[in-house]
């Protein structure tokens, strides 16, 4: 068995702000982490720090760009435990889209497809929980309820499989994954 780790949170930037004011949502944004220090960890979203209207494929950081910026920001860890097929699936598949990073693009109208509730695919688009979503469901790690592209960041924290291992703000999510703690503290 293997784990691999699904963060949600919600930031200060303006389309995160944006997607809560249309949403109502708890958190904003997901992120898949092939690895419980989130070093390895993926998602779509600006590709440069300071410029949001680039935006795909990209690996985040939590000392790094918008997350360093946002220490105090919301944040739940969740853990799912997958067979080691599964894994391997899902790492192929990530490898083969990193390998073509460059075509990847950010789903915009897939947003708004979604506050409509009709699902919008087109080739090599992608928004965050669209991305997660498809790559635990094609690996075979995860049954989902609904198409991926309607699928959001608070989803996830009711999705069978996932166990929470941490809730709190941003900055003691990185200090707890610093430490290497297998288990995080999740707190009030």
């Amino acid at each position: 068995m293997q784990s691999i780790y699904v963060l949600i949170t919600r930031t200060n930037t303006l389309l995160s702000r944006s997607i809560r004011l249309a949403t109502g949502a708890e958190y904003t944004h997901v992120s898949l982490a092939l690895d419980r220090g989130l070093t390895r960890m993926y998602s779509f979203a600006r590709r440069f720090d300071r410029i949001p209207f680039f935006a795909g494929l990209v690996h985040e950081s939590l000392d790094e760009g918008v997350y360093s910026r946002n220490g105090s920001a919301p944040a739940a860890l969740y853990e799912l435990q997958m067979s080691d097929a599964a894994y391997a699936r899902l790492e192929a598949r990530l490898s083969s889209m990193l390998r073509e990073a460059w075509r990847y693009r950010y789903n915009a109208l897939g947003l708004f497809g979604y506050l409509r509730g009709k699902p919008r695919h087109k080739p090599y688009h992608y928004f965050c929980s669209q991305f997660v979503s498809e790559m635990l469901s094609e690996a075979g790690a995860l049954t989902l309820p609904r198409d991926p592209a309607l699928i959001c960041p608070n989803d996830f924290a009711q999705m069978p499989g996932l166990r929470l291992v941490y809730k709190g703000s941003l900055r003691f999510c990185r200090t707890a994954c610093a430490g290497g703690l297998h288990l995080l503290p999740i707190s009030a």
